[in-house]
């Protein structure tokens, strides 16, 4: 293994642990509804019905990606059958990323844009990182990273290039190598 392909497991490795909602070292279907719960909760005061539900069918289609390069099924799938599963349905193709990850990452802007305004704050960035169990610091600096143009909010492209440059770019380099950061659940 390459120190890059390593770099790019380590990350999905930290995901691993953030997905694991009863941190039993296995992942299955009820673990993404309970981060959906997690994070529609933290935004119950503004979200609508409509958000709320797509976040939790996006987290569903997540999961049902994965699981099918895992044979199907609600799991339980282990960390390692986890990476390989992201490794195959991302690849190399952008058409891996746009499938499995795109969604997920649209529809949770939807959500965290409280106000509608087509950008997130500090603040709104900050409360769904905590909701999936990211510190407050290391969230406050990924937004950093995040916001390409230093303008103090990130818009849907600028997160959306985060996230897959998390999900696709190797380099220990890559400013979203820290992404979700220490997890604090």
């Amino acid at each position: 293994m390459t120190a890059t392909r390593n770099e790019l497991e380590a990350r999905y490795s930290i995901l691993f642990e953030l997905l694991d909602a009863e941190r039993n070292g296995e992942l299955t279907a009820q673990d993404m509804t309970a981060l959906a719960t997690r994070v529609v909760t933290a935004f119950e005061a503004t979200a609508t019905p409509a958000k709320t539900a797509a976040v939790y069918t996006a987290f569903a289609a997540y999961w049902e990606g994965l699981a099918a390069h895992l044979g199907g099924g609600d799991g339980p799938f282990n960390r390692t059958q986890f990476i390989k599963a992201l490794q195959v349905a991302i690849g190399d193709s952008e058409a891996g990323f746009t499938q499995l990850i795109r969604p997920i990452a649209d529809t949770l802007f939807g959500l965290i844009d409280t106000d509608d305004n087509g950008e997130m704050s500090l603040a709104e960035f900050r409360q769904a990182q905590v909701a999936m169990g990211v510190d407050s610091v290391d969230s406050e600096r990924a937004f950093a990273r995040i916001d390409a143009d230093g303008n103090g909010r990130i818009d849907r492209e600028e997160l959306v290039a985060a996230v897959a440059d998390f999900y696709r770019n190797p380099s220990s380099d890559s400013p979203m190598s820290e992404f979700f950061g220490a997890l604090s659940r």
